[in-house]
């Protein structure tokens, strides 16, 4: 590679040599004066740019929970849209953006990368101007047919939504975050079963999520949001049979998001050769 690093931007670009299809892109790292000065928590999701239909791809939306500390680092704690969790530790750019690489399958030809676009950090840049590099992730999952989901693989695109998060010491904080009108959350999905979900929950003292409608919707328990971190967590009990499916996710607080205030996913057991087998769908909580 030949590479270029410019003294009037953060980026850098290379091409190989000789000359081929393939290029390079990346960035400084952060410097001292664009580090935080204190750890900042942030949560983040990955919705597909193409959403998925659940049966031959996922339709569940990959989350994570994460830091970015005053060195710059960034580990992080998740969950991809398949259900397959997964850590990473990435290191912050002076673009406020980090380059991922996982491989977090039993077969390692499986992987997600690209460049990611991280929650601003406490400190603004005043330096050299720049645009920040393209920011997707490339979701390659080859074949494995002792996985518990999408054995046959898929390849999918995926976005990123990410939030700095400020712990809420109790429900009232965290709906005011939230911009939540009257506690009301509203609840959509995407490549749902035939069942009735819910459509709304309630934020409870103590940090409770209750389902208030719609009355026939199937049972809804063990709803909790959790202030400290910016995860929510519950249980579906889908029809036909009872198939008890939990639901998983991050609230985003960042204004940036618009109305979505959070996103996740909800596993659905299926019957397989392989034992324990699962879907996904996604999961979208609007204010």
């Amino acid at each position: 590679y030949v590479l270029t690093i410019s003294g009037t931007s953060h980026e850098v670009t290379g091409v190989t040599n000789p000359a081929s299809v393939t290029s390079a892109r990346g960035f400084r790292l952060a410097r001292a004066g664009h580090l935080p000065s204190a750890a900042t928590a942030m949560t983040l999701s990955f919705p597909p740019t193409t959403p998925g239909n659940r049966t031959t791809s996922p339709g569940g939306i990959g989350f994570a929970q994460g830091s970015i500390s005053t060195a710059g680092l960034v580990p992080l704690v998740g969950t991809l849209g398949d259900g397959q969790t997964f850590t990473a530790s990435l290191n912050l750019g002076q673009t406020d953006q980090a380059v991922v690489w996982l491989t977090p399958y039993k077969i390692k030809s499986s992987y997600v990368g690209g460049i990611m676009t991280l929650a601003t950090p406490a400190t603004p840049d005043r330096g050299l101007p720049s645009t920040a590099a393209s920011s997707f992730l490339r979701w390659d999952r080859v074949r494995d047919p002792s996985s518990l989901s999408y054995p046959a693989g898929f390849r999918v695109q995926l976005n990123t939504l990410s939030s700095r998060w400020v712990p809420a010491a109790n429900a009232a904080t965290l709906a005011e975050s939230l911009g939540l009108y009257y506690r009301s959350i509203h609840l959509s999905y995407i490549a749902p079963t035939n069942d009735v979900l819910p459509s709304y929950l309630s934020l409870r003292d103590g940090f409770g999520l209750l389902s208030i409608s719609p009355s026939n919707a199937v049972p809804f328990t063990a709803g909790k949001a959790v202030g400290t971190d910016g995860t929510f967590s519950g249980t579906l009990k889908l029809t036909a049979p009872a198939l008890v499916s939990p639901m998983n996710g991050v609230f985003l607080q960042d204004p940036s998001t618009g109305f979505t205030i959070g996103q996740g996913l909800i596993r659905v057991p299926i019957a397989s050769p392989v034992k324990g087998s699962f879907q996904t769908f996604g999961v979208e909580l609007q204010n």
